[in-house]
């Protein structure tokens, strides 16, 4: 599935997807690697997070865990600055979360929850789509879903870091993650899973679709398939111009 269909997938209007006012960047722009590696990594970070899967911890407030994500990331290497867009089910109180700088969602079924989230990382992306930024998802593991996951991975090859926190460190979708939290250790701004000697482990570049879930190894196998579809050809052309 392209991100045509995935847009039409989440039931974002096509005309709503214009380009941003912001100009492409020049060829003299530096943008970031696709893994921190442990060097600073200056790009925006967009926090997406389920406040159903990832609750706030009881001894702690809207601004306390904001503050503690962003210290976390900072810790992390991941300076840049960092947009927080929370959602929930259950009825929050919308001040604590204005004060904190963090943008709720209070949509009315689960349903509608996950096609927001969703929608609003789709949104990041275009709005994003000449710089490269590192994108946080705060949920369960969503890695069953092939439109997340494609989505995810379509970020991943242009450039992007998917960084993740979750109830628990498992599912495929770590695989493409540059860093991996557990909620119970972001929340408090701790470190990833994945920091060895102080320095982000750069996650694997490549990875085998049999490792992945069934829901998601045909979309993955699909996007291979393409480009070496495209590769065949590019080939045929430069030798029948010889």
């Amino acid at each position: 599935m392209g991100f045509i269909g995935i847009c039409r997938y989440a039931k974002i209007p096509i005309k709503n997807l214009s380009v941003p006012a912001q100009s492409k960047p020049n060829s003299s722009v530096e943008t970031m690697s696709s893994s921190t590696s442990g060097l600073s990594n200056t790009a925006e970070t967009g926090v997406f997070w389920d406040l159903d899967d990832c609750p706030i911890p009881d001894d702690q407030t809207p601004a306390s865990v904001c503050a503690n994500i962003k210290s976390a990331l900072k810790t992390a290497g991941y300076v840049g600055r960092v947009s927080i867009v929370a959602y929930s089910l259950t009825k929050q109180t919308s001040v604590d979360f204005e004060s904190a700088q963090i943008k709720l969602e209070q949509p009315g079924n689960s349903r509608s929850k996950c096609r927001a989230i969703f929608q609003d990382i789709l949104i990041w992306r275009m709005d994003h789509r000449y710089y490269s930024t590192n994108l946080m998802v705060i949920s369960k593991d969503l890695s069953d879903n092939p439109h997340y996951f494609t989505t995810l991975l379509t970020f991943r090859e242009n450039g992007n870091n998917i960084l993740l926190a979750q109830p628990e460190g498992k599912g495929n979708l770590r695989f493409l993650a540059s860093s991996v939290w557990l909620w119970s250790i972001l929340s408090t701004g701790g470190s990833p899973l994945n920091i060895i000697g102080g320095c982000v482990e750069a996650t694997p570049s490549s990875f085998s679709p049999s490792s992945l879930s069934p829901a998601i190894k045909t979309p993955v196998k699909q996007k291979q398939k393409k480009k070496s579809n495209k590769k065949r050809k590019i080939r045929a052309s430069i030798h029948s111009e010889d």
